[in-house]
Formats: structure tokens, sequence, C-alpha cells
């Protein structure tokens, strides 16, 4: 879908035209009938797929374990730290080589940081079984 960009220009497709922006030209060209994709691309299309599965997985066991509120973008952004505590990079991808390391300081929700509405700090730490727990140390009044 084509969308207007600052200057008016079209950016996108529509229909079978593509708007490419390069510098301050717009071109118009035909919607390729197939795309070429390397032996790196379509690798990197399922690295990318299979992430984004497991990341699935373990945002739906966060919201039935817990009342979130996230922001618009909460999704592909745990999904980008997600590619990083997986290793995604390096095959083949574990899930115990960085996690939950790459996962610390992910803040749920970008418009209400963690560290500005609350004063104590999670932890996290993960057992013999595979199993990441996240610990809130105990509050004292006072």
């Amino acid at each position: 879908m084509a969308k207007p960009i600052n200057d008016g220009a079209l950016s996108g497709a529509l229909g079978n035209v593509v708007f490419v922006n390069k510098g301050r030209y717009t071109y118009a060209r035909t919607k390729p009938t197939k795309v070429k994709q390397t032996a790196s691309t379509k690798a990197a299309a399922n690295t990318f797929g299979w992430v984004s599965q497991q990341d699935k997985k373990f945002r739906f066991a966060l919201t039935q374990a817990y009342t979130l509120i996230t922001d618009s973008y909460y999704a592909a952004r745990h999904r980008a730290s997600m590619a990083k505590a997986l290793n995604a990079s390096v095959p083949p991808a574990s899930l115990a080589l960085n996690m939950p390391q790459a996962l610390e300081g992910f803040e749920f929700n970008s418009q209400v940081p963690w560290t500005k509405t609350c004063r104590f700090y999670r932890a996290f730490t993960q057992g013999d079984s595979h199993m990441a727990a996240c610990l809130i140390t105990a509050l004292t009044l006072g």
C-alpha cells in the first residue's frame, strides 16, 4: 500500500506499481513478478520465522501469567530482544546461550519506563532445567 510521505510523494506499492524514493527523486516502477532470494536471504527468512514463533509463545505465556500494559511497538521490540536472547545469528540457535540476560531491562511499555514508575528492580535467574525465573526484591515500608 502506497503512503504519502513528507513532501507529498508516494512511497510503497499501489497495485502493480511501486514508488521508490531516492534522494529528492521519486521513481515509479512495476512490481517484480518473482522475488529473487539467495541462499542467505532464505536462511535469514527462516531464522526470522523461527524467532517469531518462539517469541509469540513466550509473549503468550507472559500475557497469561501477568496483566501487561504495553505500547503499540511492544511485539516488534520484544521480537528483536528475543532474537538476541536466542542467539539466532549463530547456528544452531539456542535458548541457553544468552537467555535471559538479553531480555534484562526490557521495557514492556516504552511510554512508561520501569525506572520512572518503580524504584525496585527485577532479577532474572536460570536454573538447570532451562527455566527462567523473574524475581522482584521484597519491598519494605519506610
